[in-house]
């Protein structure tokens, strides 16, 4: 049987180019061979070298803008969302809306707007919502997070810190299951600001500017108020299709089953009403109720 011929060497190939390139031939035959000498002497390193002639393209993965990371956040550890690069914490601004960034000129120096590093800002494998671009303060492209713009603050001096968590009660950290900014007009609640126990607070509202409340009896799984309660204190239907908010919120969007039948909407599990003696958006008649019934503030905890 006969053998396969060994390989060409590099001493070998070079050797037969050089040959090629001597001869008295032609030029346009010696250009060609000589070529052909130069591929085949490029394929023979590339075999050295373990590659090869028709090898793939090497892949890379783009950079994170963020990760997550857990921090201590008014004494109770969190996961939360944090600058790749820094490590510090990222926020989200309730006044905030849909494409819209209302954080600007000295608030924007406070909470400085985290600027996105290419036109596809990404996170890592621990952040599951989407990323985009918003146009911030001064023209600056602020990364955003289902749709929600993010910021870092001033008084966080580095990794791990969380002081602007509840600032003014319209800062709070922003987190992996951060719930999804929508448009005003589908919306399935909004926030607004109003005063509440004599001072300013943020609450939520249904699409007409009505404030909604929250029922203590309530359980996670348990809708307590029915029958002639319901009549004052009428339930927040659930809307169709995904659940969005017209403003950055803290907490998380849900639906439960409404005994008179449909879904309610929930908040961080607390099933939302609106109270029939509030005539007007600001108003807050049916805080606290019977010491039942409160105004469903952003930061309201969640029910168990």
């Amino acid at each position: 049987m006969e053998r396969d011929p060994l390989p060409l060497t590099y001493s070998q190939v070079r050797s037969v180019t050089l040959e090629a390139t001597e001869t008295h031939m032609q030029p346009q035959r010696r250009t060609s061979l000589f070529l052909a000498s130069f591929g085949l002497l490029a394929a023979v390193l590339l075999a050295g070298c373990g590659g090869s002639a028709s090898g793939g393209a090497s892949t890379t993965t783009a950079k994170a803008d963020v990760k997550t990371a857990s921090v201590s956040v008014k004494g109770a550890s969190k996961t939360v969302l944090v600058d790749a690069n820094t490590g510090r914490t990222l926020y989200i601004f309730a006044p905030d809306n849909a494409g819209k960034v209302n954080c600007t000129g000295g608030c924007a120096k406070a909470w400085p707007p985290l600027k996105a590093s290419s036109t596809t800002p990404v996170g890592d494998a621990a952040t599951p919502g989407r990323f985009g671009i918003v146009t911030g303060d001064g023209g600056a492209k602020q990364v955003t997070y289902n749709g929600v713009p993010l910021y870092f603050y001033a008084n966080d001096k580095k990794a791990g810190d969380a002081n602007g968590e509840g600032v003014n009660g319209v800062w709070f950290v922003a987190t992996p299951k951060l719930q999804s900014l929508g448009a005003a007009s589908s919306a399935a609640v909004h926030a607004r600001k109003v005063t509440l126990a004599g001072k300013p607070a943020w609450v939520l509202t249904n699409s007409k500017g009505m404030t909604l409340y929250w029922y203590k009896p309530d359980t996670a799984s348990k809708v307590a108020c029915t029958g002639g309660c319901a009549k004052n204190w009428p339930p927040l239907a659930a809307p169709s299709g995904t659940l969005a908010s017209a403003n950055p919120v803290p907490g998380a969007l849900g639906t439960i089953a409404n005994p008179a039948g449909g879904t309610m909407l929930t908040y961080n599990s607390h099933p939302l009403y609106t109270y029939i003696k509030d005539k007007k958006p600001g108003d807050v008649v049916g805080e606290n109720v019977g010491k039942v019934w409160f105004a469903a503030t952003l930061d309201v905890a969640p029910l168990q």
